[in-house]
């Protein structure tokens, strides 16, 4: 608990230090090394290893594509990339279907949410720092309430930490902090539907990558972080709710 909390304190220090000092170049770079990390967690969990230097290589190059705003490219890079697999496959002389299934666990839980985190941070830094710090609270609400109040756990094979009690208190945790933000930023809609997302979305991301865990029979995806666990861990609530928030047309500039 100590070494969680001490974590917490420095991860906010860090966040608030980069959001007010990276430039884009920084911010670039941190973000693609996030998506590094986690695509080096996510081979750990799925056991798949020699995919790896191949999935890094196309997070470099989806990283670059919205960095320079050509992320209308994503799409026919992510086909030739099944493209490629196939040839080597065909090459290799056997057909591995887990190679295919473990490119989309790639890009969606590894690439496409940190890429998009950096062009956010680009064009709307002001939203996206507001969701960070309701996902902040809302995991860190969840945690203290479940520990001390938590009883009802309905989803015990998969998070056995979870439970309703430190959901309502994330969640209501979130709902008074967007209240200060729609004020804060001139009662913007759009932190009414950042609220809904990280209240509906940020659980299930969490959720989804506990199953990746469990199913594994792994308990954290790394422990680059004290307390908290890996990239992954930590970072688990925002691989649906930035690519939602985005594709909706709330984080798009």
């Amino acid at each position: 608990m100590i070494i969680r909390i001490i974590s917490g304190i420095f991860l906010f220090i860090f966040a608030v230090t980069f959001f007010l000092y990276a430039n884009n170049t920084v911010s670039a770079i941190f973000f693609c090394g996030i998506s590094m990390t986690a695509v080096f967690e996510m081979s750990n969990i799925l056991g798949n290893r020699k995919l790896r230097y191949f999935i890094l290589l196309l997070t470099l190059i989806i990283h670059a594509l919205f960095y320079f705003n050509l992320y209308f490219y994503i799409v026919p890079v992510f086909y030739i990339s099944f493209l490629l697999l196939f040839i080597y496959n065909i090459l290799m002389d056997s057909i591995n279907i887990e190679n295919y299934q473990n490119l989309i666990f790639y890009f969606l839980f590894c690439i496409l949410p940190f890429s998009i985190m950096n062009q956010l941070f680009i064009s709307q830094k002001k939203l996206l720092g507001a969701i960070i710090v309701m996902v902040a609270l809302y995991d860190s609400l969840a945690y203290f309430t479940g520990v001390k109040y938590g009883k009802k756990r309905p989803f015990a094979k998969i998070s056995p930490k979870k439970s309703i009690e430190g959901i309502i208190g994330g969640s209501l945790a979130v709902i008074f902090a967007g209240i200060m933000f729609f004020y804060s930023m001139n009662y913007s809609s759009d932190i009414f539907w950042a609220v809904i997302a990280v209240i509906t979305l940020a659980p299930a991301g969490d959720l989804s990558v506990s199953i990746l865990k469990r199913v594994k029979n792994i308990k954290d995806s790394g422990f680059l972080i004290p307390g908290h666990g890996g990239i992954l861990d930590r970072m688990d609530s925002y691989v649906f709710l930035i690519p939602a928030l985005y594709f909706i047309g709330v984080l798009n500039g």
